[in-house]
């Protein structure tokens, strides 16, 4: 039997066979993906969405939830992303959740996927997609927290524009909250000067 297998192997490889077996493997793993994908996608009630190049505003979100939660345990969201958003509220109120989910949905819709979101949403198509949540000391790299956040802040300013969605969460959390006030409304006004669209949330 080994060598039969043997055998096998080289008439494979000498005849050229290899290419056409690693490409018709690697079509069947994305097909397969994409079965996988739709299935579980009619179970949990995640739709697609119209992805519209020529429009101004980021998207009409119809009905987004969390997609970590069934769709039964969230109470949907359903907005105009439309410029920036600033999201002030107190702690535990769902900020964070809402820009994840956002991201999220956006992402997978950018991506030709289904997302959790409901019928009629219509979402732009971005160049880039920009998330920066909360950070802490980085010791590996000599930075403390306010020093990894302005790092993030230099990377954003410097690689998104107006095709880009971002979301900022709790900006200037590193340093004293006057200054970090100071920080945060100077960066979100760069942003929106970019014409940048998306959340920022404090």
């Amino acid at each position: 039997m080994e060598k039969v297998l043997t055998r096998l192997s080289w008439e494979l490889v000498d005849n050229g066979h290899l290419p056409t077996i690693m490409q018709a493997s690697h079509l069947n793993l994305i097909l397969s993906t994409a079965a996988h994908h739709a299935a579980s996608s009619n179970i949990t009630g995640w739709s697609n969405a119209v992805i519209e190049d020529e429009s101004t505003s980021a998207g009409h979100f119809e009905g987004v939830w969390p997609y970590w939660m069934d769709q039964s345990e969230s109470i949907p969201n359903s907005f105009d992303l439309d410029g920036l958003f600033l999201l002030t509220a107190p702690n535990m109120s769902g900020k964070s959740t809402l820009m994840r989910t956002t991201a999220a949905a956006a992402l997978l819709i950018n991506s030709g996927l289904c997302a959790p979101l409901k019928n009629g949403s219509s979402i732009r198509r971005f160049d880039s997609l920009f998330v920066r949540g909360a950070s802490a000391d980085v010791p590996t790299e000599d930075k403390s927290a306010f020093g990894a956040e302005m790092g993030d802040v230099a990377a954003l300013l410097r690689s998104c524009g107006d095709r880009s969605l971002v979301f900022v969460d709790e900006i200037g959390r590193g340093t004293s909250p006057r200054d970090g006030t100071s920080l945060a409304a100077a960066i979100l006004e760069e942003m929106a000067v970019s014409g940048m669209s998306g959340m920022f949330a404090t």
